[in-house]
C-alpha cells in the first residue's frame, strides 16, 4: 500500500550517494499527486536531489506541474493520452524500482539487474537525445 511505497522511496532518497550520481525515472505526475500529498512529493524531490545528484525523467500529467528550479533535474513531459504511464519507474545504479500507482492498492517490485537497468537508462537517454531533432 501507500505507506510501504512511501517508506521505500524515503529509504532510497535519504541515503547519501546511494546512486552513481545520475538517476532516471518514468512516472505519471497525476498518479503520484493523487497518491502522495504535495508536502510528501516536495520532501521526496528535495531529499532525492540533495542526496543523489542528477535526475533525468520522462513524465506525463494533465495537472500543471511546476518544474523546480534545479539544474540537476532534467524532465521531458510526454502526452499522456498517446503514451499513458500508469506506474512509477526509478532506475539507479543496477537497480530498478517499479510502483503501480493506478490500482486501489499500490504495490512495488524491486529488480537488481544490470542489464535491465542499463536498457531502461538507454531508452531514456535516447529520448533525451532526440529532443529538438
Amino acid at each position: 500500500g501507500k505507506e510501504a511505497l512511501k517508506k521505500a522511496v524515503d529509504e532510497y532518497t535519504s541515503i547519501k550517494e546511494f546512486s552513481d550520481g545520475l538517476d532516471y525515472g518514468i512516472y505519471s505526475y497525476d498518479l503520484l499527486d493523487r497518491l502522495f500529498t504535495k508536502n510528501e512529493l516536495m520532501q521526496i524531490d528535495q531529499a532525492r536531489v540533495e542526496n543523489n545528484g542528477t535526475f533525468r525523467a520522462i513524465y506525463t500529467g494533465a495537472a500543471k506541474y511546476i518544474q523546480p528550479e534545479n539544474k540537476d533535474q532534467e524532465l521531458i513531459k510526454i502526452d499522456q493520452e498517446r503514451f499513458p504511464i500508469e506506474c512509477d519507474i526509478s532506475i539507479f545504479n543496477d537497480e530498478v524500482r517499479l510502483f503501480t500507482l493506478g490500482s486501489k492498492t499500490p504495490s512495488g517490485i524491486f529488480i537488481k539487474n544490470k542489464e535491465i537497468a542499463t536498457t531502461l537508462k538507454s531508452l531514456i537517454n535516447y529520448i533525451f537525445g532526440q529532443r529538438g531533432k
